[in-house]
């Protein structure tokens, strides 16, 4: 799982610089945040049905990435929870 701070950018880097494509993705309205599972599948084959899509990509063997987004961080000009792991301490992680 990573963090993301907006989907938009995370997810057109995962999908144009990676070459990786959107299996699925969960949104909880209640806890306002979403998962993106991206992986190298075809997607193609993947099932319309939301049950079964969601069991079709947790059934991949192929590497899967679960970008993680927190709503409202895309829009928070001062938002500083992730580190982005280019500054001291170096790595990733949450600063807390």
């Amino acid at each position: 799982m990573y963090r993301i701070k907006d989907p938009k950018v995370s997810l057109k880097f995962y999908s144009d610089v990676l070459v990786m494509s959107l299996l699925k993705r969960l949104d909880f309205p209640d806890m306002k945040f979403s998962l993106y599972f991206m992986g190298y599948e075809d997607t193609s084959s993947a099932p319309n049905d939301p049950v079964e899509r969601t069991e079709w990509t947790f059934g991949k063997k192929k590497a899967t990435i679960e970008p993680t987004h927190n709503w409202g961080t895309e829009d928070d000009l001062n938002f500083e929870a992730y580190h982005n792991g280019n500054t001291d301490p170096r790595g990733f992680g949450m600063t807390l």
